[in-house]
């Protein structure tokens, strides 16, 4: 009835208001997508510097990671020695020793007992050994010099 030409003005029905559409604000996430849209060679020239961060980063912390590996004779026999002052028992001593064997060096491990120098016998590696030195006597030690002694000559 509201569009029928023939009624008057003060007649006719109003037409109801059509509903209020509710505005949702946009995320945080649809806000970023919009700026980096909005400024695509800055967002661009962004990634390229964090690229190129991220990768002088990576490959200079590889080059720091380098393995210590024992130095070899000409003829390839192990020239570098570790002694171990620690019981052949112990996990860590045994792990350190079987380490420092992987990586060249050759190793002895202090032994008080026949017992620890039969358990690094066990070990059954040829370049772990054990060395018989009671650690515990500083009796028979030579006294270390107050100063250092300089002869001229």
């Amino acid at each position: 009835m509201a569009s029928t030409p023939w009624l008057p003005d003060y007649a006719r029905p109003k037409v109801p208001p059509p509903p209020p559409v509710r505005v949702i604000p946009p995320s945080t996430w649809e806000r970023l997508q919009g700026w980096v849209v909005r400024n695509k060679v800055l967002s661009g020239a962004f990634v390229l510097v964090v690229g190129y961060v991220a990768y002088r980063s990576i490959r200079h912390s590889k080059f720091l990671r380098k393995t210590r590996r024992a130095s070899r004779a000409r003829n390839g026999g192990r020239l570098e020695v570790v002694v171990i002052a620690g019981s052949p028992s112990l996990p860590l001593t045994k792990s350190l020793s079987l380490d420092l064997e992987r990586r060249g060096f050759i190793v002895y491990i202090v032994c008080n007992t026949i017992e620890d120098e039969v358990m690094v016998q066990n070990m059954s590696r040829p370049d772990i050994r054990g060395l018989s030195i009671d650690i515990t006597d500083v009796g028979h030690f030579p006294p270390f010099p107050a100063r250092p002694c300089f002869t001229s000559g």
